[in-house]
């Protein structure tokens, strides 16, 4: 990101306050660090109770420092609770909640526990204050469904527990994955599968990061938040005409356990209650293409300007797209810059500007198409519609309707640190292009004039047609 400069406040290594330092010294950034101060006033909580009550503010922090008196440290444990059903329950994670003083966790794992205290809780800042002002639990246990380590809120626990208390013993003990139940309810090994959880999480983007996955595998394990997800998956594979076989297991390990077999078309239709993990079989899976471009064929076009292709892919090999970047494209036309860069990867975020209603129209038709469900398209002139639109990591700009420096002005008083690709064929854009590197003292700048000429082998006259010379513009600001 060409970083020259990081301020951080000295978090100490929990922090990442060492990492950091390492970084900027590889790196040769400079660094400023805003210390801790040299004494910090305030009291404790023990310190507090002994001021209001009266006991002795000293003897309660006499017995915190001192290690023949004080208590020992808040042990917590972070469980995998497996599918649901105590039948698959680790012996481990068995013993961790005999010895529990309180056990947190969503009501169906808990209900039919029988420990000393219980709470129907799951978020950390409702557990916290239990766990600060209730002295008689030493020993915590925290379940989730499923394995710890798989999709599982134990990672963002386990950050929030060790913000809130340096001091605690927090352990994790992994479960049984309903993904590896189901498995073996079907008799699937999973080595090569592809894993993924749209559970919880109900976005176009999600979405095509599954379809993305189901495309390219024969296997795929999916966890869901129930059967309208699955109507979702249904719907998208018969979109873009994937026919699959879906297997789905519902209420796994409970007495109630059912796994049926269903096609896109009953999957699209598909209800019932219950707890559900999917199985996609794609008996015809791509293989991924090892360079992803796309012809000029594969878009609908009609009237409207659209970025051939070879000057198209040299711009995207200029833009340089990093797993999970926002990038614009200003001057969206067919929309085929955006279209190509959403399938570089799924976690790729596009917004696509357009201001003309034809145009619009087709980029419509072509995100349809070619299923780019990472595509958003922004109907409006820049700058005046980038407000709301978060900040980009990538800028291609292939039209600017004359607002060239007030776009980059804008973007720029937002965001350092940006890629931008720059494609020109009138000398005004050219001047305004060499203006903007110049002013902000662009780094990594890289220009270059590319000129195609194509020859239809079809045709009895085997002569060169020649197309527009295009300047190319590369830089970071």
């Amino acid at each position: 990101y060409d970083i020259r400069h990081l301020v951080t406040k000295e978090s100490g290594h929990e922090g990442g306050f060492d990492e950091k330092i390492r970084a900027v010294s590889e790196a040769g950034i400079t660094c400023h660090v805003i210390t801790r101060p040299v004494k910090e006033d305030g009291f404790s909580v023990e310190e507090t109770f002994g001021h209001i009550t009266g006991s002795g503010a000293d003897h309660h922090k006499q017995t915190k420092n001192d290690p023949t008196t004080a208590s020992a440290a808040l042990k917590i444990i972070l469980a995998g609770y497996g599918p649901g059903d105590d039948t698959t329950v680790t012996p481990e994670v068995k013993q961790a909640i005999e010895e529990a003083d309180a056990v947190f966790g969503t009501g169906r794992l808990i209900s039919d526990l029988s420990v000393p205290k219980k709470y129907d809780m799951y978020l950390a800042r409702d557990m916290i204050p239990m766990l600060e002002n209730d002295k008689d639990i030493q020993n915590a246990v925290i379940l989730f469904t499923g394995d710890s380590g798989f999709y599982s809120g134990a990672a963002k626990m386990l950050k929030e527990l060790r913000a809130w208390n340096k001091e605690a013993d927090i352990k994790i003990l992994p479960g049984i994955s309903s993904v590896s139940v189901l498995a073996a309810r079907l008799g699937v090994n999973y080595n090569d599968a592809k894993l993924y959880s749209i559970h919880g999480r109900k976005d176009p983007k999600t979405l095509g990061i599954l379809m993305d996955k189901i495309k390219y595998s024969q296997h795929t394990f999916v966890l869901v938040s129930g059967d309208e997800d699955i109507r979702d998956i249904g719907l998208e594979l018969l979109n873009r005409g994937m026919e699959c076989d879906i297997d789905l297991g519902i209420n796994l390990t409970y007495p109630d356990e059912r796994v049926l077999k269903v096609r896109p078309k009953e999957a699209a239709k598909f209800g019932s209650e219950g707890i559900i993990v999917a199985h996609i079989f794609n008996g015809s899976a791509m293989k991924r293409r090892v360079m992803n471009v796309l012809r000029d064929e594969a878009f609908m076009r009609d009237k409207v300007p659209m970025t051939k292709e070879n000057v198209r892919h040299l711009s995207l090999i200029e833009l340089d797209i990093r797993q999970g970047d926002i990038v614009y494209d200003i001057g969206g036309g067919t929309g085929s810059i955006s279209i190509e860069a959403a399938g570089l990867d799924p976690s790729v975020s596009i917004y696509t500007f357009e201001k003309k209603k034809e145009a619009c129209d087709l980029i419509r038709a072509n995100i349809r198409k070619h299923g780019a469900n990472n595509i958003t398209l922004i109907e409006g002139e820049v700058p005046d519609s980038l407000s709301g639109i978060e900040d980009p990591d990538r800028v291609f700009i292939g039209g600017s309707s004359g607002r060239l420096r007030e776009i980059v002005d804008t973007i720029c008083s937002r965001k350092r640190g940006i890629r931008y690709v720059i494609n020109a064929i009138t000398q005004k854009t050219m001047d305004e292009t060499m203006r903007i590197i110049y002013g902000y003292e662009a780094t990594d700048v890289r220009i270059m004039q590319i000129a195609v000429s194509t020859m239809d082998a079809a045709s009895d006259e085997h002569t060169l047609k020649a197309n527009n010379p295009v300047m190319i513009y590369s830089f970071v600001l």
